[in-house]
């Protein structure tokens, strides 16, 4: 039982989705009951290979719902990273981004054809939204955005 316990509390902590840090709600599929209820503008993101494409592509500070849609035929995630750093000067280790700044929010795995939400509170600066799994950044899975 103890066991079980600790095995739960080492794999919750392993993965960044569903932290409260930034005032993050976990991620739920766009489908999803309560998914519904976007708080403050909706910002919808189109991930393909190999684009990251918001519209808008700004908003005014406060609670942000991002809608993530894979039109891509592979997995993609959508990583909201808080940063003075232009996208495309973004370090990179090995195939994925170094992620200068505070990773505010993200959404993990979502599949092609899949879509899924998150809502953040974002503060008036620089962003970088960005598709992180292996080759993707390299590819070109970023953009700049800007909060107000």
């Amino acid at each position: 039982m103890i066991l079980s316990a600790v095995l739960l509390i080492a794999f919750a902590g392993c993965s960044r989705s569903g932290s409260s840090e930034g005032g993050e709600e976990p991620a739920k599929p766009a489908g999803a009951e309560g998914a519904a209820e976007v708080k403050g503008p909706k910002v919808e993101v189109a991930l393909d290979e190999w684009s990251v494409e918001p519209k808008p592509a700004s908003v005014k500070a406060g609670k942000v719902t991002f809608v993530a849609n894979n039109s891509g035929t592979m997995v993609h995630e959508l990583v909201v990273l808080q940063t003075d750093t232009k996208g495309a000067n973004l370090p990179v280790m090995g195939a994925r981004a170094e992620e200068p700044g505070e990773v505010l929010a993200d959404i993990d795995d979502i599949s092609p054809g899949q879509s899924a939400m998150m809502t953040v509170d974002l503060k008036p600066g620089h962003y970088v939204l960005l598709c992180n799994l292996p080759g993707h950044y390299k590819a070109g899975m970023y953009i700049d955005f800007t909060v107000e």
